[in-house]
């Protein structure tokens, strides 16, 4: 057991990196992993959607240099997403993903950085047209989670979305995406509904209220 940076990484052939989503923290700790670890490590950071070409901007092993973006909570969700650094080696790559299936992880390697990766993209846009549908007056948090969870939550937990799409046929799509997409929300920052719960102290769970009243659940 080691209580700093040095002597915790100096024998190991893989760091994971999971301190909280701050560019500059980040930096500096991959700094002090990069002058500390061994050759051969590889260094991956756990971050769900920073950039690992900046968090590894200032260290010299960046051909060793890659996201490995566990979901939570990791020991149910076996998605492990992969970012590499743009220098990250062909080996090194080859290597993190062989670990993450020896530990029954389901990785998936992204072809190139691309800012919140692949999930928190897909479930941020579903949030922010959850949050503009609230706004709206067209439903109330309780009935938009009944929605997802009796549609296609349990859907997609047996069939991927492009799966699906593919199975619907692309001529529908194209016919819904016609008239739909110009009603969907295409907030490009955080919704009001969101800022003034903040504001208020309404952070969710943790403050016991939020979109819902946590105060009794």
């Amino acid at each position: 057991k080691a209580t700093d940076i040095s002597s915790a990484v100096k024998d190991a052939d893989m760091v994971f990196e999971a301190v909280f989503e701050d560019l500059k923290v980040k930096q500096e700790v991959f700094a002090e992993i990069d002058g500390n670890c061994s050759q051969r490590a590889i260094l991956c950071s756990s971050t769900s959607g920073l950039s690992p070409n900046d968090i590894g901007a200032n260290i010299k092993h960046q051909d060793r240099m890659m996201v490995t973006h566990f979901w939570n909570p990791p020991y149910l969700v076996p998605l492990v997403e992969i970012v590499p650094h743009d220098r990250l080696s062909a080996e090194a790559r080859e290597l993190a993903l062989a670990f993450m299936e020896k530990l029954g992880k389901v990785p998936v390697v992204l072809k190139r950085d691309f800012p919140g990766q692949i999930g928190n993209r897909l479930q941020h846009a579903l949030y922010r047209e959850a949050l503009y549908l609230i706004e709206q007056g067209v439903a109330d948090p309780a009935d938009i989670d009944k929605v997802v969870l009796a549609s296609f939550g349990p859907r997609f937990s047996m069939i991927g979305p492009m799966e699906y799409f593919d199975s619907c046929g692309l001529d529908l799509h194209e016919k819904v995406q016609s008239y739909l997409y110009p009603t969907l929300c295409n907030a490009p920052e955080p919704q009001k509904i969101l800022i003034d719960n903040v504001r208020a102290g309404n952070l969710g769970q943790k403050s016991r209220r939020g979109l819902y009243d946590w105060s009794n659940r």
